[in-house]
């Protein structure tokens, strides 16, 4: 018993549960299915490279294609969204290779330290290691905290910089010395908006706190230091926009749509298609549990209740937090990926509520039965929501399938573009492939959604050397080129099925047209069907010469 206590130090038991936090990030990340905006940003940050091939969003690149270099300030951020989650994606697969894992990387990593993180607040908060380490493995085992930290979502980063951010602000204000952390607290804050612009939330919160709290704060130079800090490393952004609203009269996407103004190069803002605020509640329940947010609500409630009692200005600065979060949600809309920021809140709150019910009844056996068995119920929520019940749309499947079937090797007939940056970009990357002695391409279905059309077929046309176009574009080449065009290739036809994943927008018939051709006038039959996990096909693929 001894030698069992002094193993359970606080040190082991932090590593124990960041190890626990780690194996539910890290199983099956290769193999977990694209969802969201994954492939989105995935097919980017390869070769650091705005592109999303769509033609009602389109893209520097495209409207400086009769230049013969590139602006230089379209390579300091993106067309919708700042650089940094770009930037570390990039050098993942730099390191570890085009795969999933590279491109989740990331994301793991962020969420790990997110948890220690988390640690680190509630006993700055709370002075209490037990219940620092309490929230550290809550934060371990959360639904949605996992979720977000296995996707390659530009979340997943943003999450890990605020909450470091509120670290560095809390002990600002806690310590009397406050030297290194306004220059931790500055180069966070520039981090985080450098990440994404939903960040904002944070600086009305911060402002109002250190306005009625801390006014102190604003006759130290350190916190003019600290901001300044932050503008310098958000600054690449702010040319960017310059140079944009010089060249087109508006500024990026997401600036652009929070402004109103007009986009007449964006007719569909792909990042702007949100669930409005109405179905926050709804969300909500999607990826916590009713428990949690029954949790939550009853910790909120107690805060309001000691606010009142007891004037806790830390509490205040929380409800700032999560007022104007919720604020920033009728703007940007409410989905799964941006409701997961409440978990932060979540998470902390209950703790710290449990923490004063723990004083209050410290020799209560009811209240560490419903924790052993609300914490269970978290893990066993998170496992089979994530490891069973996640949906499978056969994306990782498929492309797994044309990784086994094209190896390393490029077609002996290279992809082209008339625009010569896309051009340069397929041409850069031929030599990562050995040259077939056949000429073979990829045709697929338009009406699967641009993410998997980005990371399944634009990724091999732009970084593997094998044309993949859709059908429509296969159908102009026929009609004005004629069938000699293609003689002699292998064509992979993909289509998809009417279970799998299709852009709503998007009712194109072609694809259709093509299959039934195959089959009735060629007597084909799909040599590779995709299916989910229950069996369903998810995407049909042909191969058939002309």
């Amino acid at each position: 018993m001894i030698a069992l206590k002094r193993f359970l130090t606080t040190r082991n038991i932090l590593i124990a549960v960041l190890v626990l936090g780690a194996v539910l990030r890290f199983w099956g990340i290769n193999s977990a299915e694209i969802f969201h905006d994954e492939g989105l940003y995935a097919f980017r940050s390869i070769g650091y490279f705005d592109y999303i091939q769509n033609q009602d969003q389109t893209q520097p690149v495209q409207w400086f294609k009769d230049l013969k270099e590139m602006p230089f300030w379209t390579n300091l951020s993106f067309h919708d969204a700042p650089p940094l989650f770009f930037l570390t994606q990039h050098l993942s697969f730099n390191v570890f290779g085009e795969n999933l894992f590279a491109a989740r990387l990331p994301s793991v990593l962020a969420g790990i330290i997110l948890i220690y993180l988390i640690f680190l607040t509630v006993k700055v908060i709370l002075r209490d290691e037990k219940m620092a380490l309490l929230a550290a493995f809550f934060a371990s085992i959360n639904h949605a905290m996992v979720w977000i930290s296995r996707s390659s979502l530009m979340e997943s980063v943003l999450f890990c910089l605020v909450a470091f951010n509120f670290y560095a602000f809390l002990k600002i204000i806690g310590e009397e010395k406050q030297g290194k952390w306004w220059w931790i607290f500055g180069v966070s804050l520039g981090l985080c908006f450098l990440t994404k612009y939903t960040a904002v939330f944070l600086i009305p919160a911060y402002a109002l706190y250190i306005l009625f709290f801390e006014a102190k704060i604003l006759r130290e130079w350190r916190f003019y230091a600290g901001s300044f800090l932050a503008f310098l490393i958000f600054l690449p952004v702010i040319i960017y926009n310059i140079y944009l609203y010089k060249s087109t009269g508006h500024f990026d996407l997401q600036i652009a749509y929070a402004l109103g103004q007009k986009t007449p190069e964006w007719q569909a803002s792909i990042g702007k298609i949100q669930e409005p605020f109405n179905n926050f509640v709804s969300n909500l329940l999607s990826i916590f549990t009713i428990s949690s947010l029954f949790a939550f609500l009853g910790a909120v409630a107690l805060s309001a209740w000691l606010l009142v009692k007891k004037q806790n200005n830390l509490a205040i600065l929380g409800w700032l937090a999560a007022v104007f979060m919720i604020l920033m949600f009728i703007l940007t809309g409410t989905a799964f990926r941006f409701v997961a920021l409440f978990s932060l809140p979540l998470v902390i709150t209950t703790i710290l509520a449990f923490s004063y019910l723990k004083e209050k009844f410290d020799k209560s056996v009811i209240l560490k039965v419903l924790l052993a068995v609300f914490l269970a119920y978290e893990l066993f929520f998170t496992v089979g929501g994530l490891f069973f019940e996640f949906p499978d749309y056969g994306v990782v499947k498929l492309d797994k399938y044309f990784d086994e079937t094209f190896g390393d090797v490029r077609s002996a007939a290279m992809p082209n573009s008339p625009n010569p940056h896309l051009e340069k970009v397929i041409k850069d990357n031929l030599v990562n492939y050995k040259a077939s002695t056949t000429s073979f391409m990829v045709v697929f279905d338009e009406n699967i959604i641009l993410s998997t059309k980005l990371w399944v077929f634009a990724r091999r046309n732009f970084y593997h050397g094998i044309p993949a176009i859709a059908t429509g574009q296969f159908k102009n080449f026929l009609q004005t080129a004629g069938e000699s065009y293609f003689k002699g290739y292998d064509i992979y036809f993909v289509k998809a099925s009417p279970y799998t994943a299709i852009n709503p927008n998007i009712d194109v018939p072609e694809a259709g047209i093509l299959e039934n051709f195959l089959r009735t006038s060629m007597k084909l039959n799909p040599i590779k069907i995709i299916y989910d996990r229950q069996n369903i096909p998810m995407y049909f693929v042909y191969k058939f010469t002309l």
